[in-house]
């Protein structure tokens, strides 16, 4: 889990696109669904901000924290109940500040389950 504390009216309008990014990524999560149109559907969805959202949208954690399956536009994986994967968009602007969102899942049957809290 990763939390950034915002300051400036600026950086409370990031947090709050992350926010909405995220809860777009894990409303998508269900076994089936690809990876990648994971995160595409949130780089669409960040427009202007998507240039700067420089690393995937997520990763799978188990013995190690990141391992398969991969939550990026360029996986090939599907999502599987079971995995458990991190969901964690963000923006950083050069020279001004980064932000970033991120939560623990399991993917259930039925979707995302959170598992850290915060």
């Amino acid at each position: 889990m990763t939390r950034c504390i915002p300051y400036t009216e600026r950086e409370h309008e990031i947090y709050d696109i992350l926010k909405e990014a995220h809860n777009i990524a894990v409303g998508m999560v269900k076994p089936g669904v690809s990876y990648a149109s994971v995160e595409k559907r949130v780089r669409e969805f960040l427009g202007e901000y998507e240039k700067n959202f420089i690393h995937s949208l997520g990763h799978g954690v188990g013995l190690c924290v990141h391992e398969h399956p991969v939550v990026s536009s360029s996986s090939r994986d599907t999502a599987k109940a079971g995995h458990v994967i991190t969901i964690e968009p963000g923006i950083y602007l050069p020279g001004k500040f980064g932000l970033r969102y991120e939560n623990l899942y399991i993917v259930t049957e039925n979707g995302a389950k959170l598992l850290s809290q915060g």
